[in-house]
């Protein structure tokens, strides 16, 4: 017990002095200039971090994937890390519009508290409360029915979206310009596809279960794995590998925060690899001639992971430009969510939902490459 407690004093202890040369070095970075601007940032870190240090000292150890871990970092990254690039390497732009980005924080921190109140409330705890684990509703039997209709469906899916973007070929060397082909008025097709990605967590989760994997398992995994790649769309494939390190995680072994963030890297940087042959491609340049190299990679890798997850930008055009470009929604588009399965060929005036109307409003030929 006494180890223990000396353990999370030097926790403590390290993690006060960490958030004192953190404010000291945010506060005076590269000016005095943005007091405000760095102070509410300097906040958001703090409040975002503190819960999570929380969590350690009351329990001994992080939980990195449960639900509170994830929206707690997912708030660094989406909203803080993205703030934090502005004032090392944009100030001039924070300048430019210093109150709405202020605004914009505020906004921000606000969130995160009604979360926290939440969350830590009487009413959250019982929500998030554990439920018992119920018998495996899954046999073999109803395993191999599943991924096979649902393998069946995907790969026709697919099928008529090489017939539809002109050939395998043209597919092949124009994956982004067909997907968006595709999309638009046709993206049940797209997600026709993507639900393969069912079946084969819930094999993955029944195998972890037995802890035995049959060699049809592998030889479905790299189907899947081929066939998301060759639909071009990044985010599936990283959510399912994702997934199945959350249900090994649970399930088997609970992997340390180090292999965890190889793992990541190595995904990212994939990614970032395969993003930058879709856009090759999708500009009509020969690939088989174009050397990748790991500098350029490595320069753009930066850029690329910013803007890939930079909310906050999109918050301070929010606050900038209701109601001025955008009028109150009260929350109708996240309900209009509902009819995104409707086929816009079908229902071509259907409400849309808040991704669409932000980006059609505030960025037009961003909503125009894309449509």
């Amino acid at each position: 017990m006494g180890k223990s407690l000396k353990i999370q004093y030097h926790f403590i202890k390290w993690f006060l002095l960490f958030i004192l040369a953190e404010t000291l070095i945010l506060i005076n970075l590269i000016n005095s200039e943005l007091f405000i601007f760095k102070l509410l940032l300097n906040y958001l870190f703090v409040l975002a971090l503190v819960p999570i240090v929380f969590e350690k000292v009351r329990r001994g150890r992080i939980d990195i994937f449960s639900p509170f871990v994830i929206f707690e970092l997912s708030y660094i990254l989406l909203f803080a890390f993205p703030a934090l690039d502005l004032v090392i390497f944009k100030s001039e732009i924070i300048q430019s519009e210093e109150y709405f980005y202020n605004l914009s924080l505020f906004y921000i921190i606000i969130g995160l508290h009604f979360f926290h109140l939440g969350y830590f409330s009487k009413f959250g705890q019982s929500v998030f409360k554990k439920i018992k684990k119920k018998d495996n509703f899954w046999s073999k039997s109803r395993i191999k029915i599943i991924v096979i209709a649902f393998s069946f469906f995907s790969f026709i899916s697919f099928l008529l979206i090489i017939e539809m973007s002109g050939g395998f070929f043209y597919y092949l060397t124009n994956i982004k310009n067909a997907m968006v082909k595709i999309t638009t008025g046709s993206s049940f097709i797209f997600m026709s596809v993507v639900l393969i990605k069912i079946p084969l967590l819930i094999w993955f989760y029944y195998n972890l279960e037995k802890k035995h994997f049959p060699k049809s398992f592998y030889i479905f995994l790299i189907l899947v794995f081929f066939l998301l790649l060759l639909l071009g769309e990044r985010g599936p494939l990283m959510f399912l590998i994702v997934s199945m390190t959350v249900c090994y995680y649970y399930l088997r072994e609970r992997i340390n925060f180090l292999k965890i963030f190889v793992i990541l890297t190595l995904l990212i940087c994939f990614l970032v690899v395969y993003g930058q042959y879709r856009e090759l491609s999708s500009a009509g340049l020969d690939t088989n001639k174009i050397d990748i190299k790991l500098s350029y990679v490595l320069d753009d890798f930066y850029n690329i992971f910013v803007g890939q997850f930079d909310q906050f930008e999109r918050v301070k055009d929010i606050v900038k430009y209701v109601p001025d470009k955008i009028d109150y929604c009260y929350g109708k588009t996240f309900f209009n969510l509902i009819l995104k399965p409707i086929p816009s060929r079908i229902w071509a005036e259907k409400p849309q939902g808040a991704g669409v109307v932000v980006t059609k409003a505030l960025y037009p030929k961003h909503f125009a490459a894309q449509a």
